[in-house]
């Protein structure tokens, strides 16, 4: 939504003015309120009308949106993802081979580990579910699009920082997010996305290299 979007900058600008907690504060009301009605609406047919497929499927899409505006601002994401994987399901119920539902719940799956990661938890479970979904995914299409691509990368990175979190090696989750990623750039190389997940990615590899290397020696010192 283009207005929202430009009302959300222009607020972000008056940051020193006013203040950033207001203003974020702000900006994130602004932003839920967008999304909550488009949800509201959402919900209301698909109550109305509980085979209504793709009413279930906007929902779950706008409810993915709001879980990703949530996660980047370190907000709790748990209602939004539980609401869009609910409807999601559904939709996916009503239309198994409509593809991109599949892609939607990968999407909220990694969602649901950057946030479990956020609050130090494990993200393997949802990492799993994410993986299933786009397995899923590629039974209708097995040639999968640049974002569908960076989706499945951010799930191997998610699986990376977490085992970081736990000191093991993350060399082979690093190793398929970032085959993942170039496979992205190389199909577009306009997609951003996978050009900055690639960087994050090289960028844990150099900091888990360099940690360990230092490890390695600290524990030579004290044998």
């Amino acid at each position: 939504m283009p207005e929202i979007d430009h009302i959300i900058e222009n607020l972000k600008r008056q940051r020193e003015k006013v203040g950033e907690d207001i203003v974020t504060a702000s900006a994130r009301a602004l932003h839920e309120d967008t999304h909550n009605r488009g949800n509201k609406a959402y919900r209301e047919i698909g109550e109305k009308v509980p085979d209504f497929a793709y009413a279930h499927a906007n929902r779950g899409h706008a409810l993915v949106s709001l879980a990703r505006y949530e996660v980047d601002h370190g907000l709790d994401p748990g209602a939004s993802l539980h609401g869009a994987l609910a409807s999601l399901d559904r939709a996916a119920q009503l239309l198994p081979k409509a593809e991109g539902i599949y892609t939607l719940i990968a999407e909220a799956r990694e969602l649901e580990a950057r946030s479990a990661l956020q609050r130090a938890q494990d993200p393997a479970p949802a990492v799993a579910a994410g993986r299933k979904a786009l397995e899923d995914a590629a039974q209708i299409n097995p040639k999968p699009a640049p974002d569908v691509l960076v989706i499945a990368g951010n799930l191997a990175l998610a699986e990376a920082r977490g085992r970081v979190q736990r000191r093991l090696s993350p060399e082979p989750a690093l190793g398929e997010a970032k085959a993942r990623f170039r496979s992205a750039v190389a199909a577009d190389p306009k997609l951003e996305s996978a050009a900055r997940q690639l960087r994050e990615a090289d960028s844990l590899t150099a900091q888990w290299r360099t940690e360990a290397a230092a490890a390695g020696r600290e524990k030579g010192r004290v044998n």
